[in-house]
């Protein structure tokens, strides 16, 4: 998905947009979510070397607050100590890196 991204990046609003509503569906299973997720990091990450770049960026940082809000609430439903360790782990790891790309700012 991320080389489809990147091969129609004059449709990185609507190709972000679609990622970003998925991961703020409260019927996606948590762990198609921390897939996702991933998704986006690749995007991000990828974004930055393509025309059209900077818009995957800006829609995603609009949809980031409503995205951790639903990962947030799919995590507290979580039953298993183990697997909420690991889907935690996973999270703060992916907010560890975007950190180290200086990619938003702080509150994000």
């Amino acid at each position: 998905l991320m080389a489809f991204a990147m091969d129609f990046s004059e449709y990185a609003y609507d190709i972000a947009s679609t990622i970003s509503e998925s991961l703020m569906m409260d019927k996606t299973p948590i762990q198609k979510k921390i897939s996702r997720i991933y998704l986006v990091s690749d995007v991000l990450y990828n974004a930055a070397i393509i025309s059209n770049g900077s818009t995957y960026r800006k829609v995603f940082e609009t949809n980031l607050p409503k995205i951790f809000e639903s990962l947030s609430k799919a995590y507290h439903n979580i039953t298993g100590r183990i697997t909420a360790t690991n889907t935690k782990e996973k999270i703060l790891y992916l907010l560890r890196v975007w950190e180290s790309w200086s990619l938003y700012s702080t509150p994000f």
